[in-house]
């Protein structure tokens, strides 16, 4: 939207510059703030995964995984 209303109401080179400035703006907020989960092992495997979205993961005291 930024790019589109740069162009409209400015210039080509304005709303591509807008556009490239707004792309990696938002490359770098991606970059910097990774998603992380907390881990816990599935009963009776070695598998580990989301213990919000597995409910039965156990976690291991004293030990924080994340991913």
């Amino acid at each position: 939207m930024g790019a589109f209303f740069g162009v409209v109401f400015i210039s080509v080179e304005i709303g591509l510059l807008i556009a490239v400035s707004l792309s990696f703006a938002k490359l770098l907020l991606q970059v910097t703030r990774p998603r992380t989960t907390l881990l816990g092992k599935l009963p009776r495997t070695t598998v580990y995964r989301n213990i919000q979205q597995y409910p039965d993961a156990e976690k291991i005291p004293g030990i924080v995984c994340e991913s």
